[in-house]
């Protein structure tokens, strides 16, 4: 039986890019533009400011910029944007990637937000690093090793799973 991690990593790996459905594509864009609006719109606050002058990676300052106000896409389970678009943009720029991987990294960090979301704490951390995984071409072993070094490190706690996940993990 495996877990719901390697799951999880089976799935970023190898959803086929082709079985994403145009309407998550045009959302997935629609995402982008708010995100990126509301990280311009962040860097007026004062939580922004605070967050710049200590951390210099551009996509925790991006990041950052997106959550320090509320107009970023809002979702039940929270608002995955500031956490997917950045890395996003900026592995797309560092890697030459096409807009349809973009998009497709994208669809497939907000399935792993919304997967991952009964466990709010690390739904964040696990959405960017499944963008990374896909990104990157990780096996369905990397990808599920990347998850989980991300949500222990962005405070998935074994409390904070849901019930049927915590023996499998």
């Amino acid at each position: 039986m495996s877990t719901f991690l390697e799951r999880l990593g089976e799935f970023v790996s190898q959803a086929p890019a082709r079985a994403v459905p145009n309407g998550c594509l045009f959302a997935a864009r629609l995402q982008v533009m708010n995100c990126v609006a509301a990280m311009v719109a962040g860097t007026k606050t004062s939580a922004f400011e605070r967050v710049y002058r200590v951390v210099k990676d551009p996509v925790a300052i991006n990041s950052a910029a997106g959550a320090a106000i509320e107009y970023a896409d809002e979702l039940e389970c929270g608002s995955p944007g500031p956490a997917i678009v950045p890395p996003a943009l900026v592995l797309a720029s560092d890697w030459q990637k096409r807009n349809q991987d973009v998009f497709d990294a994208i669809v497939i960090g907000n399935e792993v937000f919304d997967r991952a979301g009964r466990a709010k704490a690390g739904a964040p951390a696990a959405a960017a690093a499944a963008v990374a995984a896909r990104y990157l071409g990780l096996d369905p072993a990397r990808a599920a090793h990347a998850l989980a070094i991300s949500t222990v490190l962005g405070g998935w706690r074994g409390h904070s799973v849901p019930a049927e996940y915590r023996s499998t993990m």
